[in-house]
């Protein structure tokens, strides 16, 4: 049984932890992935998936994409954590290839904000990694400041 884990608005029963290594997805093979997705999106059934697009330019959101896609038949929005700094022109979705959508976040600053220091690992304040991904100050305002980036795919209909 995986961990549960809970966050802002999100119930325990509504999120799990997959014991899947940090900073080394693309070394687990996706099958694995894959199961491990779907084992917990079988406790708790999404309409929705959200996830980094997958040319985010963070390893572990671009080893995500297909093996989570593949875990259930669920509608998919893509979203821009390292995609707006760090980002290379060839990695944001062209034209065909997804909408983009933008998300007002000004009425939920307060839950982003809590959402975002609870992830002490983004922020710095975990030393194990001194050369990985934090969030710079800049990112942190500009996810609190929005507007929030989404990709939906083409060929799929999100209501």
């Amino acid at each position: 049984m995986a961990a549960r884990l809970a966050g802002p608005g999100i119930s325990p029963e509504r999120s799990a932890a997959l014991g899947l290594p940090d900073g080394a997805l693309a070394a687990v093979p996706p099958e694995q992935v894959t199961a491990a997705v779907r084992r917990a999106f079988q406790l708790a059934p999404p309409a929705l998936v959200l996830l980094p697009w997958q040319r985010d330019p963070h390893p572990d959101h671009r080893a995500a994409w297909e093996p989570v896609r593949a875990a259930w038949n669920t509608p998919v929005l893509g979203y821009s954590v390292w995609l707006t700094g760090r980002g290379a022109a060839a990695d944001w979705p062209v034209a065909a290839e997804a909408q983009v959508l933008t998300f007002d976040v000004t009425p939920h600053r307060r839950t982003k904000a809590a959402a975002i220091a609870a992830h002490r690992s983004q922020l710095g304040l975990i030393q194990d990694d001194p050369s990985g991904f934090t969030l710079s100050a800049e990112m942190v305002d500009r996810a609190l400041t929005g507007p929030e980036l989404y990709f939906r795919p083409y060929g799929q209909s999100v209501d």
